[in-house]
């Protein structure tokens, strides 16, 4: 079963120096599914230079913060500071003790990047900063892992979920195999894409998927996408 939300259906929270789309899954989904629970949110926002702001501090949650362009800088009283771009992702334990904030990198240039907000199997875990560099050609038609609660993933989740992505060029296909009893969270950040031949999702649309025994994926246009497998 493929259920698609449009772009359409983001819940934007639009403002003169900060341009936001946030698909907040209980309420697209409900209680429909809950298999798609251990999911908060995935948060869009595209930047302008010189601009910051607080991390959310959602209580028992992690956050996967991508950089689709630009540069963000990343600070917190733990000592953690960092500059991510394109070819870094990462990931933060929140506390609500712990104060962070990240802020455009760039004086010129406006910063996009997408953050996936998931509960956390563990109440109470500390504050924890992670980062992992990437080769962007790693991207290339095929699924990347980004997080997961393998202890081999790049950044370990605390949740039992994989994080993943691609960039697939025009007239590539990709497949992706479903283990029994998972759901699947598939949303494209760029370009256009049909998913087992008879869904087609544009930039910005999103896709809950269950009960299917693998994915089927066509690049009409080039296209950046997120997996979430739950």
């Amino acid at each position: 079963m493929i259920r698609l939300y449009p772009n359409s259906e983001s819940f934007r929270l639009s403002e003169v120096k900060h341009r936001i789309h946030e698909k907040v899954i209980s309420k697209l989904i409900g209680n429909k599914e809950k298999g798609f629970n251990p999911l908060i949110l995935i948060h869009e926002e595209r930047m302008s230079p010189g601009i910051g702001f607080p991390l959310k501090n959602l209580p028992n949650s992690e956050c996967v913060r991508i950089i689709l362009k630009g540069a963000m800088a990343h600070q917190d009283v733990m000592g953690n500071r960092c500059i991510q771009n394109q070819e870094s992702v990462v990931l933060i334990s929140t506390n609500p003790k712990v104060l962070c904030q990240a802020y455009n990198a760039s004086d010129r240039e406006e910063v996009h990047f997408i953050e996936v907000w998931m509960h956390s199997l563990k109440d109470n875990l500390p504050y924890h900063f992670q980062t992992h560099h990437f080769d962007g050609k790693d991207f290339e038609d095929l699924f990347v892992e980004f997080a997961s609660s393998n202890e081999n993933a790049p950044l370990r989740l605390n949740q039992n979920a994989s994080i993943n992505y691609s960039e697939l060029n025009i007239g590539k296909s990709l497949n992706y195999k479903i283990s029994s009893n998972q759901y699947i969270w598939l949303q494209v950040l760029e370009g256009l894409i049909h998913v087992n031949e008879d869904s087609t999702l544009h930039v910005g649309d999103a896709a809950a998927i269950s009960q299917e025994e693998s994915l089927s994926i066509l690049g009409e246009k080039f296209s950046k996408i997120l997996l979430i497998d739950l």
